[in-house]
C-alpha cells in the first residue's frame, strides 16, 4: 500500500512537472509571437495606447500588427478617415498622441466622438514611391465603436512662444544611408525640424500671430511664421524668409484647406491671429489642416514698379517667366501686357519664357507658339504700350517640356522703334556653325539636337543692335528641379538630382560664349531668363568662358535681402537672373521687380528682371 501511494506521488510530480514545461513553452510561444509582426491574419490583437504606436520615431514599433481596442477622441473628419487623440497622452515631446484612422469612406464618427478602434498599424506612403514621402501612421481596415459623444476636445499643442519651438537651422542630420525611415535613426524633435513636426502627427497644433510668407496658392497653401517670425534669420526686404545655402527654413508652417475650404487670400506679410488644425503630411511636407475659420489681418505689401527705364542714352532689357501663357487665357493675357506696359516700363527687348502652343494644353501635335505672341503684342498695344515685334522658334513636339502637348519655348520681344534684330547670316554667326545650322527665321537655337537639352527648353539667341551698337542676347529656361526629393521626405540631406543637368547646359552656353567672343572679343553678351537654380548654386558658379572674362551675375549686386524672383513653399529665392560680360557690368543698373511672386492673386508665379544698360 505504501509503495502504491510513493509511485502515485511519483507519478503526480512528474504530471505537475510536466504541466510546469508546458506553461512556460506556452507562455514563451506568446511573448515570440507578441513579439511578431502580424502576416495578413491575426486571431487575437493587443491593446495599445494611441503614443504607443506612434514611437518616438518616423516608423511605428507596432507596423503591421493588429491592435484592438485603441481610445481616442475623434478630433477631426475627412471623406476617407478621421483623426482620433488620446485626450490623456503620455506627456513625452516625442511622441505623438493622435493618429489617422483610414475608413476609405465617409465615416460615421464625428468629431467629439470618444472612439474605440481595433485595426491593423500600417505606414502609408502618399504618392508614388518615386516621390520619397514620409510615410503616415494609420489604423486601417478598422472596426469602430462610438462610446459617447460631446467630448471636449484635446487642447492643441500651441507652437511658438509659451509652447514648443520649432528649429530653426537644421531639417534632419541624423539619416542613415540618406534615409530616415530605416532602424538606427536617432530621433530629436529639439533640433531637427523633420523630427519635430512628425512628434506632433495628427495632434491638435495652434500658431497664434502668424505672418505670411508665402502667399496663398493654387493648392489651398499659405505658408507662415509663428510669433511674427519673431525668431527667424534672413528676413526679405518685404517680409518673406530668404532660402540660403545653409538655411531652408524649418521652422516655416504650411497651412492649407484639407478641411476647411476655401481659404483666405493671403500676401506676404499679411497676418494671421489663431489657427487651430490637425498636423498632417501630404505631397513632402508637414501642414497644419485647419479645423477654424482663419481671418487675415492684411500687412499691405505694394507691387513694384521697376524705375530703370529707358531713354537715348540707355537700353533696358527684362527676362520674364510668364507661367505657361497662352492666346486663349485672355484676362492673364492682359495683366501681363500691363505689366510690361507699366511696371516694367515698356522695355527695349523682353525675354519671355514658357510660352504654351497656339492650342495651349492640348495634346494635338500642334507646335506653331505665334497666336500667343501676335495676342501679347496686340494688347500690349492697345494698352497704349509700344509697338513690339517677337521672335521666336517652335519646337518639335514634346520636346522641350511643360505640360503635355504645350510645347512651351522662350522668344523675345522688342521695340520695334528702337531695336533692330540682326539678320541671322550676320558676320558675328558665321563663326558659329552649330547655331547656323539650327536656325529659322533671323534667331538660332543652341545646341538644338545635343543630349544636354532633351525635354527641356533650347536657348534662344538674338542680335540686336542699338545705335549700331551690338548686342548679342541668350534667352534660357534651364531644367527644371521636378523630380528632386523634397525638404522635408525620407531622403536627407535631399540631393539636387537635376542639379549636374544644368550644370551640363551652362557649360554648353559658356562653349557657344567662349566662340562668339573668340570671333570678336568686344561683343556685348546678355545671357538672361529662368534657370532654375540659386546664385550660389554651382551652376553659376564658374561663368567664364574659354578666353575671356567671368560673367557677371547682376543677382549679386543687390542687396542680399532683395536677391529673390521666385517663392516655393515660403522660402524666397533667385531663379532668374542676367547674366553679362564685364564691360557691360561696369555701367549697368538692376532690378528685381517684385510684382507677382509674393501675392496670392498674380498672372504669373514669377518676378521680372530688368537691367538698363548705359549706351557708347
Amino acid at each position: 500500500m505504501a509503495r502504491r501511494i510513493r509511485k502515485h506521488r511519483k507519478a503526480d510530480k512528474r504530471r505537475v512537472i510536466a504541466a510546469l514545461l508546458f506553461m512556460a513553452l506556452a507562455v514563451g510561444l506568446y511573448r515570440t509571437c507578441e513579439r511578431m509582426p502580424s502576416r495578413g491574419r491575426s486571431v487575437h490583437g493587443y491593446a495599445v495606447p494611441i503614443p504607443e504606436l506612434q514611437g518616438a520615431g518616423h516608423m511605428s514599433p507596432w507596423s503591421g500588427r493588429e491592435v484592438i481596442n485603441v481610445r481616442g477622441v475623434v478630433t477631426a473628419v475627412l471623406d476617407n478617415g478621421f483623426y482620433m487623440q488620446d485626450p490623456s497622452g503620455d506627456h513625452d515631446p516625442s511622441t505623438s498622441d493622435a493618429i489617422f484612422v483610414f475608413t476609405a469612406t465617409h465615416p460615421s464618427a464625428g468629431v467629439g466622438d470618444d472612439v474605440s478602434v481595433s485595426g491593423r498599424v500600417t505606414e502609408y506612403s502618399p504618392g508614388a514611391k518615386e516621390a520619397w514621402n514620409l510615410t503616415i501612421t494609420e489604423l486601417v481596415r478598422p472596426h469602430v465603436k462610438v462610446l459617447g459623444s460631446g467630448r471636449t476636445l484635446p487642447a492643441p499643442v500651441r507652437i511658438g512662444a509659451g509652447g514648443r519651438h520649432p528649429p530653426l537651422k537644421v531639417i534632419e542630420d541624423d539619416a542613415v544611408n540618406g534615409s530616415v525611415e530605416i532602424e538606427g535613426v536617432a530621433f530629436d524633435p529639439e533640433r531637427d525640424g523633420l523630427d519635430f513636426f512628425e512628434s506632433l502627427e495628427g495632434m491638435r497644433v495652434e500658431v497664434r500671430d502668424a505672418v505670411v510668407v508665402g502667399p496663398t496658392s493654387r493648392f489651398g497653401e499659405i505658408v507662415v511664421l509663428v510669433d511674427g517670425g519673431a525668431r527667424s534669420a534672413s528676413r526679405t526686404s518685404r517680409g518673406g524668409v530668404l532660402a540660403k545655402r545653409d538655411d531652408l527654413h524649418p521652422e516655416r508652417i504650411v497651412v492649407d484647406d484639407t478641411i476647411i475650404s476655401p481659404p483666405p487670400n493671403a500676401d506676404v506679410g499679411d497676418n494671421i491671429d489663431r489657427c487651430v488644425g490637425v498636423m498632417h503630411y501630404s505631397f513632402g511636407s508637414f501642414k497644419i489642416a485647419n479645423t477654424n475659420i482663419m481671418t487675415v489681418k492684411k500687412g499691405g505689401l505694394i507691387r513694384e514698379t521697376t524705375k530703370l527705364k529707358s531713354d537715348a542714352e540707355h537700353l533696358t532689357v527684362v527676362s520674364y517667366n510668364v507661367f505657361n501663357l497662352h492666346r486663349d487665357q485672355t484676362a492673364r493675357l492682359e495683366a501681363i501686357a500691363r505689366q510690361i506696359v507699366t511696371r516694367l516700363g515698356a522695355p527695349d527687348i523682353v525675354a519671355l519664357q514658357e510660352i504654351q502652343d497656339d492650342s495651349g494644353r492640348l495634346d494635338d501635335g500642334v507646335v506653331n507658339g505665334r497666336a500667343t505672341f501676335t495676342a501679347l503684342t496686340s494688347a500690349i498695344r492697345q494698352l497704349g504700350g509700344p509697338e513690339y515685334r517677337f521672335e521666336q522658334i517652335d519646337p518639335e513636339d514634346r520636346q522641350d517640356g511643360g505640360p503635355p502637348g504645350s510645347n512651351i519655348r522662350v522668344g523675345f520681344l522688342f521695340r520695334a522703334e528702337r531695336v533692330v534684330f540682326q539678320d541671322r547670316f550676320g558676320d558675328l554667326f558665321r563663326h558659329v556653325p552649330e547655331l547656323s545650322g539650327q536656325m529659322f527665321g533671323r534667331a538660332g537655337r543652341w545646341r538644338e539636337n545635343a543630349s544636354v537639352f532633351m525635354s527641356t527648353r533650347k536657348p534662344l539667341v538674338g542680335e540686336f543692335r542699338v545705335d549700331e551698337q551690338r548686342f548679342v542676347v541668350i534667352n534660357v529656361h534651364l531644367s527644371s528641379k521636378r523630380g528632386n526629393p523634397p525638404l522635408f521626405g525620407r531622403v536627407q540631406p535631399p540631393p539636387d538630382r537635376t542639379q549636374s543637368l544644368r550644370q551640363k547646359q551652362m557649360e554648353e552656353l559658356l562653349t557657344l560664349i567662349s566662340r562668339l567672343l573668340r570671333a570678336d572679343s568686344a561683343t556685348s553678351i546678355i545671357v538672361l531668363g529662368d534657370f532654375n537654380d540659386f546664385e550660389y548654386s554651382p551652376p553659376l558658379h564658374n561663368l567664364t568662358p574659354v578666353g575671356g572674362s567671368p560673367l557677371r551675375n547682376l543677382t549679386l549686386t543687390l542687396p542680399e535681402n532683395d536677391r529673390y524672383t521666385y517663392l516655393h513653399l515660403g522660402n524666397s529665392q533667385a531663379l532668374d537672373h542676367i547674366l553679362v560680360t564685364p564691360a557691360l557690368a561696369a555701367s549697368v543698373e538692376y532690378d528685381v521687380v517684385h510684382m507677382n511672386a509674393e501675392f496670392a492673386t498674380s498672372p504669373s508665379d514669377h518676378d521680372a528682371v530688368v537691367a538698363r544698360f548705359r549706351l557708347r
